[in-house]
């Protein structure tokens, strides 16, 4: 077996050295006292009478559920200005949650605890929202009652990009892609406003039906990838796209993007029925691998993200101070890795030298927490299996001291002398 040789925090251009450079987020553990609170209008109440509520209160990691709902008053966070009026409830429009998150976020956590505090807040529009009039034009504004798909997603991004914000009698107004991150102890899901009816009259028109589809494809998909990569580990939102439960599809022959048939799409009424509830709140929360169970997971999972760089004496060149990528450029690579977890791949980019294998270590028994197939790079620094993200993720390790070990397939393992300490 080949040698290589490990130290931690320090760079060194030589064959066989290792270095590494680590940084970590770690979210919240789950506990009892863990509470719901879902911010809603009528289409919300019925799906919770519709076992939405008993399917929410059977789970082991929720205490007690909350409603914020018509009628519901609340004072507005030190600091804030009362932006919703004497009874904030009565407000759920796309435009009212810029205010919600900005104005009110510490009176919605502890809104109805008996104890703990609201560590899910699930939020919803009625569905007069899915009718978007029009594409609008920027500079959009979050706070106007317009509905068009610029002022949506005005609320969610600045679109001038993360960290701008919006201004509004006085008050600095974030959008939601920067308040959710400085709540990493929150999950927040936002669950799309149900599709209109179709008859006896239509409630909408292909249009305004098809910019309600795309608003939420954009959020669930574009919007929710971009929070992600910008935030990782956090995994504290999710959306639920009750819109596209609830809809029939985009290419539709005859109602495209309306409340289903079976779901009371002709009942002259865009409440979704009875059965349209149960059937959510199987998807939802009562399934084997429910949304909320998924979502919970990824919340309540720690990560560590550790930056690796390493060489390979085999494979080192000194006078470029790389590794050389015959392997790769013979297609000699396998496309799953040969370490344990038999991680696999469709491709294997460009650059990468080899598969390689990670692990943390406990610093107090030595035992492993986490362990993951990555690719080595030519330059030396260990990717994700993209070939270029060097954050590297490992679930299930929480903030603390670390051994760090590395294997590959022809060299010598080796591990870091000292613990590192993460946090």
């Amino acid at each position: 077996m080949r040698r290589i040789r490990i130290i931690v925090g320090i760079f060194f251009r030589m064959a066989g050295i290792a270095s590494f450079i680590l940084a970590v987020h770690g979210p919240l553990q789950a506990q009892t006292t863990d509470d719901v609170v879902f911010i809603h209008h009528s289409c919300g109440a019925n799906w919770l009478s519709n076992y939405l509520n008993s399917a929410l209160l059977a789970k082991d990691y929720i205490d007690e559920r909350n409603d914020i709902y018509y009628g519901t008053t609340m004072s507005p966070d030190a600091g804030r200005p009362a932006s919703l009026g004497s009874v904030p409830g009565d407000n759920t429009n796309m435009n009212h949650w810029i205010r919600w998150f900005n104005d009110y976020l510490d009176g919605i956590k502890a809104y109805g605890c008996a104890d703990g505090e609201n560590k899910i807040i699930m939020f919803k529009s009625c569905y007069p929202i899915s009718n978007i009039y029009s594409d609008g034009t920027e500079p959009a504004d979050p706070f106007s009652s317009s509905q068009t798909l610029v002022n949506y997603k005005a609320v969610y991004r600045h679109p001038s990009g993360p960290g701008n914000t919006y201004s509004d009698g006085g008050y600095t107004y974030k959008p939601l892609e920067d308040i959710f991150p400085e709540n990493p102890n929150t999950l927040f899901i936002a669950v799309t406003a149900p599709p209109r009816n179709y008859a006896p009259s239509d409630a909408t028109n292909d249009a305004e039906a098809h910019r309600a589809r795309l608003f939420n494809n954009w959020l669930k998909t574009e919007w929710l990838d971009a929070y992600n990569a910008a935030n990782p580990g956090l995994d504290n939102v999710a959306v639920f796209d009750w819109f596209d439960v609830l809809a029939y599809a985009d290419d539709h022959s005859t109602h495209p993007n309306r409340l289903r048939q079976e779901y009371g799409g002709e009942s002259g009424d865009s409440h979704p029925s009875s059965t349209a509830n149960a059937a959510s709140t199987v998807i939802f929360a009562d399934s084997d691998n429910s949304f909320i169970d998924l979502a919970w997971e990824d919340f309540i999972t720690p990560s560590v993200f550790t930056q690796v760089k390493i060489f390979l004496e085999a494979a080192y060149d000194a006078d470029g101070d790389t590794m050389r990528t015959e392997l790769n450029d013979n297609t000699l690579i396998p496309l799953k890795s040969p370490y344990a977890d038999s991680m696999e791949v469709t491709s294997i980019p460009a650059g990468v030298t080899d598969w390689i294998y990670v692990h943390l270590r406990d610093a107090v028994d030595g035992d492993t927490v986490s362990q993951r197939s990555f690719f080595i790079r030519s330059d030396g620094w260990i990717s994700d299996t993209d070939g270029t993200t060097k954050d590297l993720e490992f679930e299930g390790a929480s903030a603390g001291t670390y051994f760090i070990s590395v294997s590959h397939r022809n060299h010598l393992s080796v591990i870091s002398n000292n613990g590192v300490f993460i946090e």
